[in-house]
């Protein structure tokens, strides 16, 4: 049986469209052939968190956010869908932190899971969250208080120094 020329370009046309899309959403961090359970955090401010930024336990790349939605109907919160390998076990007291990765300002979430797992959640369950205050953060609300100070003198001085000319 002979096939003709133009199947031949139409199948090689819906091949190269089906692998572009694969590649696409692969890039937009959606896997395609790994087995992971989904899980959600709800957050007050996600601080720039973003889809297929990283989910850690101990340092090790566990999973990806998948999606952020946006709770207007309940206080503007914000709800963070993450898939998690599907080997790995969390457990009701399992918490999401939102954490700061490195000095440009990216953002991943580490999961603090117990050393025992009494009540292991199920795929779709939510899990408790909070924000990390990163070393960023922490020296600017120190500095702060000092800044202001330092501006309060400065004026001081150059008020004292502008009455003596």
């Amino acid at each position: 049986m002979k096939i003709s020329k133009e199947f031949k370009i139409g199948l090689f046309g819906i091949i190269c469209i089906a692998l572009l899309y694969l590649g696409f959403n692969y890039l937009k961090g959606k896997d395609f052939f790994t087995n992971s359970n989904k899980y959600y955090a709800i957050y007050e401010n996600i601080d720039g968190l973003t889809i297929s930024n990283s989910i850690y336990i101990n340092g090790l790349a566990v999973g990806r956010v998948s999606d952020i939605t946006f709770l207007q109907t309940e206080e503007n919160l914000i709800l963070v869908e993450v898939d998690i390998q599907k080997n790995i076990v969390l457990d009701e007291s399992t918490v999401a932190v939102l954490i700061s990765e490195g000095f440009l300002g990216g953002k991943a979430i580490k999961l603090e899971i117990p050393e025992d797992i009494k009540n292991p959640l199920k795929s779709g369950d939510t899990l408790k969250s909070t924000l990390d205050v990163g070393i960023l953060e922490s020296i600017t609300q120190r500095t702060l208080p000092v800044a202001d100070d330092l501006g309060t003198t400065i004026k001081r001085v150059n008020s004292i120094l502008w009455v003596g000319k």
